[in-house]
Parts: structure tokens; C-alpha cells; sequence
């Protein structure tokens, strides 16, 4: 079984794509209007849906925290990622991922902070910056951490907060799939990754969501949309992550499902709230 300690794209952040394949799909239209991302903390509680193949896992729970701040110039990501694996005829492995990122409203300026621990032991460390005169432009990844590694992106390739606004833009135009360059930072061997994402259904109103339980962040018009990353070199006909997401008009996740090769994973929303908006001039 592959081992579960490398970073995967969590939350939407995200952000992801299905195996390009020919379907046919109906996506309804909502009037056409500007995305506006709402600032918000929200954490998700992770249980195991379903095991596949020939692995040995019996068990799975954890929880994903995630926060959006938004400054005048930019918007600050803080993510928590815990899984707690159980195994047959093993001891269970405990999995925590802390992500940080800024990335600033222009798509010019990337920064990125990751760090990966296995019970209690440091498996991965993952630091590093972009600056580039314009989102369209091809540019460098370098990082301080690991080495001085430096990942080549191609133009039009993008980061996290871009790649939600972008495919919620393809969302309410009624476009059915969405597919772009993606870079997040984590596992730079394989990165960028190419996201490709399908609109599945959608836009339903707020009251076919989860507004019941959680009230007033959880009121938006959402879409439900599975996306999967492949890892860069454009040969793998399996993606390497997929992700399965209700996510409302102002980027908020209602619902979300993680699939490895081996298993797949619900979260499910228990805490979620709005931030504060900067005043900028």
C-alpha cells in the first residue's frame, strides 16, 4: 500500500479534477455575476465511506480545520489536516499536516508553508515563494525548504485562492468542467499539478444545502463538483488525489469527500463562521 505521509491537496482549497473521460452532462445557468470569497473558519469532522483494493486498513477519523483571512492586498490560508489510520495486525498511524500560505488578490505573489508528521516524527518540510509580474506569465517556484529547489510553472498556472474563484466563475457561467495548472506548493517532485474539475450538478438553492444546521455562513447558492489533481508530466491516465465538494458561490464548503486509491474519506461540516472583512481604502 502507498504510505500515506506525503501532502495531497486538502480543503479547496484546494481543488482537483476526475479522469478526462467523454460524458455527456446538464449544468443550470445562474445569472452571470462577480465571485466574491468570503473570509471564513470552518472544520470538518473525517470518518472512513469507503476502502478499496487489496489494502489493510479497518479504521479512519480525523478532522480538517481550515481558515481563509483576507488583508486589503491579499488572503492568508491556515489549514490542519489529522488522520488517524488503523490497520489490521498493526499499530494505527496518526497523520498531521499544517499548511500556511499568502497569496496575494493580483495572482502575482505566492508564499507558502508546510510541514507533514507521523506520530509525532517529521516526515516532510515544504517552504518556498513565487513572484511574478503577471498571473499569464511563466515563472519559478523556489524554495528554502527542502534544499534550494526550484519547480518550473507554465503560464496561466494557479495558485489556491484563484483556482476557487476560477472554478466558480466556470460554475455560475454554466460551464460543465474546468481544467488548469495548479500549484499549492507540497510535493514539489510532483508539482504543478494539472486540476481538472467537473460541475456536476448545481447551483441549488440555500435551502437544499446544510443552511438548517449551520445558519447564516451556510445560505449561499452551491454547486456540487468533483475535481482531481494528476501529477505534472501529463502520461497518468489515474489521478493522483480526487476530491468531492458542495461549495457555495463565496468559496465556503459544505460537504467534502477525499478519495485515494485505497479509501476514500466524508467530511462533514461541524463548525463554520464568517471573518471579518478588512476596511481598505
Amino acid at each position: 500500500m502507498r504510505q500515506i505521509n506525503d501532502h495531497r491537496p486538502v480543503g479547496h482549497a484546494g481543488r482537483i479534477a476526475l479522469v478526462a473521460c467523454a460524458m455527456s452532462m446538464f449544468v443550470a445557468t445562474a445569472p452571470a455575476a462577480a465571485i466574491e470569497l468570503t473570509p471564513h473558519r470552518a472544520i470538518y469532522e473525517l470518518s472512513l465511506a469507503s476502502i478499496r483494493g487489496a489494502g489493510n486498513i479497518v479504521d479512519a477519523g480525523g478532522a480538517v480545520s481550515l481558515e481563509w483571512s483576507e488583508s486589503c492586498d491579499g488572503w492568508t490560508v491556515d489549514q490542519r489536516f489529522r488522520l488517524a489510520l488503523s490497520f489490521e495486525g498493526r499499530d494505527e498511524v496518526e497523520t498531521l499536516i499544517t499548511f500556511s500560505s499568502f497569496e496575494d488578490k493580483a495572482g502575482r505573489s505566492y508564499r507558502f508553508n508546510s510541514k507533514t508528521t507521523r506520530n509525532g516524527r517529521i516526515t516532510d518540510r515544504f517552504r518556498g515563494v513565487v513572484e511574478r509580474p503577471g498571473a499569464d506569465v511563466a515563472s519559478v517556484a523556489k524554495y528554502s525548504e527542502p534544499g534550494s529547489t526550484e519547480v518550473r510553472l507554465p503560464a496561466g498556472t494557479l495558485f489556491p485562492m484563484h483556482h476557487t474563484r476560477r472554478l466558480l466563475e466556470a460554475a455560475v457561467a454554466g460551464e460543465p468542467r474546468f481544467d488548469a495548472g495548479f500549484f499549492e506548493g507540497p510535493r514539489p517532485e510532483d508539482s504543478p499539478f494539472t486540476a481538472n474539475a467537473l460541475i456536476l450538478s448545481g447551483p441549488f438553492a440555500a435551502e437544499d444545502g446544510a443552511a438548517g444546521a449551520y445558519g447564516e455562513p451556510i445560505d449561499r447558492p452551491w454547486w456540487r463538483m468533483r475535481l482531481a489533481f494528476f501529477t505534472q508530466g501529463g502520461n497518468n491516465l489515474e489521478p493522483d488525489f480526487e476530491l468531492g465538494i458542495d461549495l457555495q458561490d463565496d468559496g465556503i464548503a459544505q460537504d467534502l469527500v477525499f478519495d485515494y486509491p485505497e479509501f476514500s474519506l466524508s467530511g462533514t461540516l461541524i463548525v463554520a463562521e464568517r471573518l471579518d472583512r478588512p476596511d481598505c481604502p
